[in-house]
């Protein structure tokens, strides 16, 4: 008869042995990858860092070369008199100023949400109204003519330009700079009204405009669009509301 096998005495100690020192390679094992995993955790950290700074030096010379050009920009506006856009260019060069202070202090790194929603970041809008066009005729006194301004509504701010009198074709050439907003409140409204002495201004028309366009320093070329109104001024004109010629731009805040 073949002898059962025993579990005790020298072959058990030497099975439990050999257990023991597998389970202690097994644990010398684990710890040795979680030594490695931890380094490599702390070495993508540190190249992490070393990115974002090289990052934030990057755009600090980019902010430095848009100041520079600016103020080029508003030394010969300056000389030329054209003091609105010396306005527009010291808002611009103040906004990237404090926009330098903020890399410098935070070295570049903007909040996780704000690398994540790009439409969080805060921007600077720029309308240069240059004109109008085909406006409706409402002062009878004044040989069908009207006196006519702009104004530009984008989040909680509104901006107008001055009255342009006695005239359907009026030309403004005017600088409206906005306070920064948060790109996803930059929905801009452009409206004309005819100025009224007496009574209230009457809309002209009005027309939402498009600021789907790429981030710079300076507004883009002129682009004309026509004015919207949903019940014509004058009975039974069909010739519409007129069009309005506009330079947009949008800056980084």
């Amino acid at each position: 008869t073949p002898e059962a096998p025993s579990f005790g005495g020298a072959g058990f100690r030497s099975t439990r042995i050999q257990m023991e020192e597998e389970a202690g390679d097994f644990a010398r094992t684990v710890g040795h990858v979680q030594d490695i995993n931890q380094k490599s955790a702390a070495q993508l950290e540190k190249e992490s860092v070393m990115i974002e700074d090289e990052t934030a030096k990057s755009e600090s010379e980019d902010v430095m070369e848009e100041i520079r050009l600016l103020e080029e920009e508003k030394e010969t506006a300056l000389s030329a008199g054209d003091y609105d856009s010396v306005e527009q260019c010291q808002t611009l060069i103040d906004s990237l100023q404090e926009r330098l202070g903020k890399i410098g202090r935070g070295g570049g790194r903007d909040t996780q949400e704000h690398r994540e929603d790009p439409m969080k970041k805060e921007v600077t809008l720029m309308v240069h109204i240059i004109g109008c066009e085909g406006l409706s005729a409402l002062d009878k006194r004044k040989k069908k003519l009207c006196d006519s301004y702009v104004t530009v509504s984008a989040g909680k701010q509104k901006l107008k330009t001055k009255v342009v009198k006695k005239d359907v074709t009026p030309q403004f050439d005017q600088h409206l700079t906005f306070k920064p907003m948060p790109r996803s409140e930059c929905h801009p409204t452009l409206a004309v009204y005819h100025s009224n002495t007496f009574s209230a201004d009457v809309l002209l028309g009005e027309v939402l405009l498009d600021t789907d366009i790429p981030l710079s320093s300076h507004v883009g070329e002129p682009i004309t669009t026509p004015l919207k109104l949903e019940t014509p001024i004058v009975a039974g004109d069909t010739k519409g509301p007129g069009e309005v010629t506009l330079r947009l731009g949008l800056a980084s805040a």
